[in-house]
């Protein structure tokens, strides 16, 4: 139960539901954590001002006293800094000895939930990716590297963000189109949840460092295919300002293969980017089974939910369960789940009605 409820953590650290269950968990194995968790939970809810400073007041002072435990040998290195969380180190910046360090830290309790990494001074990229195996860090920042060739990186499929800074970029080629887009949906085959599948691919257009521009399109035009009718994954092409007939080419060829929509969405600026996405999150809907409404129900026990000729029930989890739920805590967005999920997608007609208590 541990590593799905720290992997669930490490998606959403907002999942307070996980956050309980996870603080019992530690409780019962006698880490102080779980009692911090307790508390920060506590402060959260209570509308009591003076409660909640007393709460404030303990979580302040039992993390204090347990941090230097909690980071065991790295507590007096000086050479790690750490951005806490309820007890874990979600954030990291190693200075020195970064394979030790890093081994520590990931070894530890404390570096379970630890999503970004800052490394100032590495010496050489080629050996991260075997330090970092099976860990999901999101955000790595290289300063003033030792090494120019940056290629080992592309296979951290985890990485949302790379920033490397104060240095010579010598080869890039393995972050080009092709192999980043086909890390991404080799993670989408793999990652389970209810619903449909989509990639969103952004680009300036050109496939990337290869002599073959024709040959590398049509690979990429045949790996979308592929995934759209054999996984189910749609894929959704943004064209960062293409500047050329090439690029504009190669752009429309991959969006009509992925088959997210019918064309690429075009963006040459900041705002286009950001309206670009804004339009794919709202045409992915039409593939999804994630449901927005204006407003909350009065009653939300009263909600009546109808797929494909069925009444579907309110479910605890869409984990194994045909049905419903609330995706978020204004109960202002509805996933459906397994065989009414499947039921949407078939039929695309979906009707739900809040219902009131009369009187």
């Amino acid at each position: 139960m541990r590593p799905e409820l720290e992997a669930a953590l490490r998606r959403n650290p907002k999942d307070e539901a996980s956050w309980a269950v996870f603080g019992d968990l530690l409780a019962g194995e006698g880490d102080s954590r779980g009692e911090l968790i307790a508390l920060e939970q506590r402060m959260a809810s209570t509308e009591r001002p003076f409660e909640r400073q007393v709460l404030e007041h303990q979580a302040l002072e039992l993390s204090t006293r347990e941090r230097r435990r909690w980071l065991g040998a790295l507590a007096d290195s000086g050479d790690v800094e750490v951005v806490w969380h309820r007890g874990f180190a979600v954030e990291a910046t190693i200075h020195r000895r970064v394979p030790r360090n890093l081994g520590l830290l990931l070894a530890s309790p404390t570096g379970a939930l630890l999503h970004t990494l800052r490394l100032p001074r590495l010496e050489s990229c080629k050996r991260l990716p075997t330090h970092l195996a099976g860990r999901e860090i999101l955000h790595l920042e290289l300063r003033n590297p030792g090494s120019s060739d940056f290629s080992a990186l592309a296979s951290l499929a985890s990485l949302r963000s790379l920033t490397i800074a104060q240095a010579q970029v010598e080869d890039l080629a393995a972050f080009a189109t092709l192999p980043a887009l086909e890390i991404a949906i080799a993670n989408m085959r793999d990652f389970q949840a209810p619903g449909s599948k989509a990639v969103v691919l952004v680009t300036d257009g050109s496939i990337g460092c290869v002599d073959d521009q024709a040959a590398a399109l049509q690979e990429a035009v045949s790996m979308l295919d592929h995934a759209r009718e054999v996984d189910g994954i749609a894929t959704y092409v943004v064209g960062i300002a293409p500047s050329s007939n090439t690029a504009k080419q190669q752009l429309a060829a991959m969006a009509v293969a992925g088959g997210g929509a019918p064309d690429y969405f075009q963006s040459d600026d900041a705002s286009a980017l950001v309206a670009a996405l804004d339009e794919v999150v709202q045409g992915s809907y039409a593939n999804s089974c994630l449901l927005e409404f204006d407003q909350a129900p009065s009653w939300p026990e009263l909600t009546a939910v109808e797929v494909a000729g069925q009444s579907w029930a309110q479910v605890g989890s869409c984990a194994d369960e045909d049905g419903w739920v609330w995706a978020n805590d204004a109960m202002t967005r509805m996933q459906l789940c397994n065989a009414a999920c499947d039921a949407l997608l078939d039929t695309h007609s979906v009707h739900v009605e809040f219902h009131c208590e009369p009187g």
